[in-house]
């Protein structure tokens, strides 16, 4: 799997998006200065989201789960999905942690599937999934791959880090 990951980060992953809107981005902007959860935050994000801007969407799935109402979750991940956002297959891992986790006798290994769907997150050109995938490779024994993709991760969004 290294050798196909290494050829896949000689050049890092391209995101073909346009950016958002001014409206949708200082909608978005005002959510990020909201504590997360609130009313005002969560209402800017929602507008910046109708306005088509995939990370505001990100932000809601993140927020619904926080309110365990997975069915919301479900459906922004699906808008995320269709759309072929980055952070679609990270959120998903989230859902299906919060659903697996609440089903005790589940036969799934969650923490795998989980870390499958961040790595395809990762692999899309998602710059939250490409840090943590980043840093889970470099202390597995790969810390140069593990800093391609923490590199990458940089260059797509140099306010992560």
């Amino acid at each position: 799997m290294t050798s196909a990951m290494e050829k896949s980060l000689a050049n890092c992953p391209k995101v073909d998006m346009k950016a958002p809107n001014p409206e949708a981005e200082a909608l978005y902007q005002r959510g990020l200065g909201e504590p997360m959860g609130s009313e005002e935050g969560e209402v800017a994000f929602i507008e910046a989201a109708k306005l088509g801007y995939w990370r505001a969407a990100s932000n809601l799935v993140t927020i619904a789960l926080q309110y365990e109402d997975i069915e919301s979750a479900y459906l922004i991940t699906a808008w995320l999905i269709k759309h072929k956002r980055p952070s679609a297959y990270s959120k998903l891992a989230m859902i299906l942690r919060d659903i697996i986790s609440n089903d005790v006798d589940g036969p799934v290994n969650t923490k795998d599937l989980g870390n499958k769907l961040q790595l395809k997150s990762a692999m899309a050109g998602d710059p939250n999934s490409m840090l943590e995938v980043g840093k889970k490779i470099q202390s597995s024994g790969h810390p140069k791959l593990g800093s391609k993709m923490i590199e990458c991760a940089r260059i797509l969004r140099p306010d992560l880090i």
